[in-house]
């Protein structure tokens, strides 16, 4: 990432965290490690309390180039009294949350049949929009009332253009100008961590999307673009932190 030029990050789900960290400290860019979290797999249910708690002990590792978030992996892995854990934590110590969200269809469907609601309208249930910063990570299933949830609550999206045109679909990102949203690469088993090359693949499918539905050829202009790519609407979204410049003189500052 540091030879692609990124100078901040935010990691949606780290499966090694501390490794995560001492890549942080060692390159020396700044970014937010979140560890990939959750507390049921197949027929095994972890306790709430146990998953928290190894949340809380990486808190003491945060200095001027790391932060730690609370993140989620998927809201067919957690329990609701991770979740309600989860935004304790959160709220309490002041902690920013990802989360990967509307993913795919068997995720919906997962939602509806267990909640009676739509995956997002279940985090909002539950007060996880109460939460900032907040990073959905995707978010290509959204229904227009969860698209409604995140402008009206503030919260941001994460489009990673190749990934999410791969194995997901097309976003609506392009079709709207209301929501705070930047680019994100997914890992490296995808693409390069270059997220120039996520914004040629955002273009060139947005356009698609617009030209072929409403031969809108206007969307998805530069500036926009460059918002996204730059701090997200001047860092309003990391929490107003230094995200970085690189100096050609001394490298990433």
């Amino acid at each position: 990432m540091a030879k692609n030029g990124i100078t901040y990050f935010i990691e949606a789900g780290a499966p090694k965290p501390r490794e995560l960290i001492r890549a942080i400290n060692e390159v020396g860019i700044r970014g937010v490690v979140t560890p990939s979290t959750f507390n049921l797999r197949d027929n095994d249910v972890i306790n709430a309390k146990e998953v928290i708690r190894r949340i809380e002990e990486l808190l003491p590792e945060v200095n001027e180039r790391v932060r730690v978030w609370c993140s989620i992996r998927q809201i067919m892995m957690v329990t609701e009294d991770l979740l309600l854990g989860l935004k304790d934590l959160c709220l309490s110590r002041g902690l920013g949350v990802t989360y990967h969200l509307g993913e795919y269809q068997g995720e919906v469907d997962y939602a509806l049949t267990r909640y009676g609601a739509r995956p997002l309208e279940v985090f909002d249930r539950l007060g996880l929009t109460l939460i900032r910063p907040t990073v959905i990570a995707h978010a290509v299933y959204l229904s227009n009332r969860e698209r409604a949830i995140v402008r009206d609550r503030g919260l941001g999206i994460a489009w990673c253009p190749t990934v999410d045109s791969l194995v997901m679909g097309q976003h609506w990102l392009p079709m709207f100008s209301d929501v705070l949203f930047g680019f994100g690469s997914d890992g490296g088993a995808f693409t390069s961590l270059d997220i120039l090359h996520e914004v040629k693949v955002a273009r060139a499918v947005g356009k698609a999307l617009t030209v072929g539905m409403t031969y809108d050829k206007s969307s998805f202009n530069s500036v926009t673009m460059l918002r996204a790519l730059t701090g997200w609407g001047g860092g309003l979204l990391v929490g107003g932190d230094n995200v970085g410049v690189i100096n050609e003189a001394s490298g990433p500052t």
